[in-house]
């Protein structure tokens, strides 16, 4: 007589179990996100030299953090007033996220169960009339997305993906897994043509 053994691995069930249930509220949220509503403003681009302020959104790991501190500073040192927003997809802010006069942080805490923030957590950011707004991520953030996209900034720019075509004002095709930095230098090269 032939006995079948069933033996269940409960670790690689439950990530898989979570991984689907991450991937659902990523989708909620991405749905909840095409249909709400971005504040009206008067969008159109300026000439670089008419650029004033500038709001940059981005991942904030240690590597791109580093990349974007260094192009903020050089925007800063053009005469361009810059305000940051970070995304630390952890739980809490390390020593490295410090908060600024032109920086905040945005981190798992104020992140709604549909993967997009709370408006509380984003109400400074998003009431920022800004000249320019920069989505200098490589990868798809929901959360960066969704600041970005309440905004008021009147011209967006940011990384191609072929979803979000009429959300961005300007999107640059730099290849299908860019380095931060290869955005940053497309970036820059084109914001200096408007």
């Amino acid at each position: 007589m032939v006995s079948l053994r069933l033996t269940i691995n409960f670790s690689a069930l439950y990530l898989c179990t979570m991984q689907w249930l991450d991937n659902l509220k990523q989708r909620i949220g991405r749905w909840y996100l095409m249909r709400s509503h971005a504040p009206w403003v008067n969008r159109h681009s300026s000439p670089y030299s008419q650029i004033q302020h500038i709001g940059i959104l981005y991942e904030a790991n240690r590597d791109d953090m580093e990349a974007v501190k260094k192009y903020a500073n050089k925007l800063r040192a053009e005469g361009k007033r810059v305000y940051e927003l970070g995304f630390y997809d952890q739980k809490e802010l390390t020593f490295d996220h410090n908060f600024t006069l032109n920086s905040e942080f945005l981190h798992r805490q104020h992140i709604r169960w549909n993967g997009l923030p709370s408006k509380d957590a984003i109400i400074g950011f998003r009431n920022e009339p800004f000249d320019l707004l920069l989505n200098l991520y490589t990868s798809d953030c929901l959360p960066l997305f969704y600041v970005s996209l309440q905004s008021k900034a009147k011209f967006r720019l940011g990384k191609y993906e072929k979803i979000n075509i009429e959300f961005f004002d300007m999107m640059l095709d730099v290849g299908p897994n860019p380095s931060l930095e290869e955005l940053i230098k497309q970036i820059d090269y084109y914001i200096k043509k408007l």
